[in-house]
């Protein structure tokens, strides 16, 4: 099965996207199939460009989890052997009255991993290095949908037309993509508005005291909930 990969406009040049969850890669004989869809038919030169950063975002995210799921087990034992201990803790100051099992129970706690989040962060990681150590190769081939070809060819013609800010551009974008009824180009538009909205310096899609919370207790967001890689500017036609 071959997923629907994209070279969509942005305000400072082009970008390819893959629509996929890297955690539900369809991993095939250890093999993804790409179908590209661009502003006219993909080349040999598109299909290599979108491969090349393709494997390279994906060896990206291998290193940036890596390092969740190297401590996945050591930070589980050492979770479950606190827990014991609390527990050891709790009932033996429990003869010497309330206020010296709460002040146990606290010491305790506090000497444990901040939180659910980061164990539930490296089973994720774990999960998907499984999923992505299976691939071996990429192929990208031209997509074949002429319904997905008109929807691409009608974004670049709106896209020709817009002018203004970074943020007004991308605005619009998403606004046609989500008339169109097209969920993963208004996806990739909404997370970079987003992220212009609220600053470079935050994540796209992260941002606010509620994610920070999830982060730590919940195991926050999936490592990406989208592939986009830039591409060169010689990709556009």
């Amino acid at each position: 099965m071959a997923i629907d990969a994209y070279i969509l406009p942005f305000p400072d040049g082009v970008m390819g996207f893959v629509d996929a969850n890297p955690a539900r890669l369809p991993v095939r004989g250890g093999r993804v199939t790409l179908a590209l869809y661009g502003p006219a038919e993909a080349t040999a030169a598109d299909q290599a460009a979108l491969r090349a950063r393709f494997i390279e975002s994906l060896g990206n995210i291998i290193r940036s989890e890596g390092g969740y799921a190297a401590v996945f087990w050591p930070r589980l034992w050492w979770t479950v052997g606190g827990l014991l201990s609390l527990v050891f803790l709790v009932l033996v100051a429990l003869p010497s009255g309330l206020s010296l099992v709460w002040l146990t129970f606290l010491v305790a706690l506090l000497a444990l991993p901040g939180g659910v989040g980061p164990l539930v962060r490296g089973w994720r990681a774990r999960r998907l290095l499984r999923r992505l150590r299976r691939l071996h190769d990429v192929e990208v081939v031209p997509g074949r949908s002429r319904a997905t070809a008109d929807r691409m060819a009608a974004l670049w013609t709106v896209a020709g037309r817009l002018r203004g800010s970074a943020l007004d551009v991308l605005d619009q974008l998403e606004s046609h993509s989500l008339e169109a009824r097209w969920s993963g180009p208004a996806r990739l538009y909404g997370h970079y508005r987003l992220w212009l909205e609220q600053g470079a310096a935050l994540a796209p899609g992260l941002p606010g005291l509620w994610h920070r919370w999830r982060a730590r207790f919940l195991g926050g967001a999936p490592p990406a909930p989208v592939i986009a890689v830039s591409l060169p500017p010689t990709d556009t036609r």
